[in-house]
């Protein structure tokens, strides 16, 4: 009896880890491909509503060239530019040397952000169940808007 008690209390305690849930990971690739005049350099960063920076990206895509990043999250394919381990304010700055375009997305307000943030401007290459491979393309119009680089004194 005392066997067959361990042996029930070990199949209790089996099923219940087993809840039929499987967890998976899903996977974001954007590429971002160079098409202008400039080498191009860009900074991406969440910070929190104090302000504290939670994630800094800064890389060059020079003239013709490209640049991946990867994203990874376990509710889904990850929107372009976020880290889906914060919730958080997103900016995003793209700069050809004499100027810059600023791009934000403010999740506390539900404000999905500017074209750099929304899935919908990229161009989807590939996909299966659980990864895509997107592409932006920076061409000299990205730029129409821009804003000078403020200089410091």
């Amino acid at each position: 009896m005392k066997k067959l008690l361990i042996f029930g209390a070990g199949c209790i305690l089996a099923l219940s880890m087993c809840n039929g849930k499987t967890e998976y990971i899903y996977r974001a690739n954007y590429i971002f491909k160079n098409a202008t005049s400039w080498d191009l350099t860009i900074r991406s960063y969440e910070t929190n509503r104090n302000g504290i920076i939670l994630k800094d990206s800064v890389f060059t895509i020079f003239r013709g060239g490209s640049h991946m990043l990867h994203f990874y999250f376990e509710m889904g394919i990850p929107p372009p530019l976020q880290w889906p381990e914060y919730q958080s304010i997103g900016c995003t700055i793209v700069s050809n040397g004499s100027a810059q375009v600023v791009q934000r997305r403010d999740e506390y307000l539900l404000d999905h952000g500017d074209t750099l943030y929304r899935t919908s401007s990229y161009t989807l290459l590939s996909e299966s169940k659980r990864s895509r491979t997107y592409e932006f393309t920076f061409t000299d119009d990205f730029f129409d808007n821009a804003e000078p680089i403020p200089t410091t004194p």
